[in-house]
């Protein structure tokens, strides 16, 4: 690779890197303490950061020198937060429409029924799965860990309201125990993360 294949692979790798981190030049420049003009020539391949800067780059952006300076930029950026929250909220607005499109068909088929409401109750601990996919992908251990309470205490809910059963409001009691169970887990999980660091 020539010095200036290399340059113009920072250039593009360093674009995409920024990009992901949610930074712009500035903001990455004030991170590593220079200037946003140093970080807009590496960027148009006019330079190369030194080897001390690079590894701040690095550090910062949360990836290796090795991929800083070697890799293949992937073809598309990942989604920021936002798009993350949208996608996240259409997928729980879907859910939804499935249960209400689920109510109006059993409506017409079962017009008699007095359960059909339970066509939305079910599509709330559903929309917790969805919430703990997506936070599985994108978001933190806080966003975790607040989806899988959603669905314990919706799952006690739902299992309360739709059987008709003596002690069905010991099903919070299971509930509460797999809280207590969920937080020692996300300790645990904040432990083991914190020690490899």
């Amino acid at each position: 690779m020539t010095e200036i294949e290399l340059r113009e692979r920072l250039a593009k790798n360093l674009i995409y890197y920024r990009k992901r981190a949610g930074l712009t030049q500035a903001a990455l420049a004030e991170r590593i303490a220079y200037t946003d003009k140093s970080v807009s020539k590496w960027e148009r391949g006019e330079g190369v950061p030194d080897s001390y800067v690079l590894s701040q780059l690095c550090r910062q952006l949360n990836v290796s020198a090795d991929r800083l300076l070697f890799g293949e930029p992937p073809k598309r950026l990942p989604p920021t937060r936002r798009m993350q929250l949208l996608i996240g909220l259409i997928s729980v607005g879907l859910v939804f429409l499935i249960a209400t499109v689920t109510f109006f068909v059993l409506g017409l088929c079962l017009p008699e029924s007095e359960v059909l409401y339970l066509c939305f109750i079910v599509a709330i601990p559903v929309s917790a799965v969805v919430a703990i996919v997506f936070s599985c992908l994108w978001w933190g251990p806080i966003a975790q860990g607040l989806s899988v309470t959603a669905l314990i205490w919706s799952l006690a809910a739902c299992i309360n309201i739709a059987f008709t059963a003596p002690n069905l409001e010991y099903a919070y009691l299971i509930a509460g125990v797999m809280q207590i169970l969920t937080i020692l887990w996300f300790i645990l999980i904040g432990n083991r993360k914190n020690r490899n660091l």
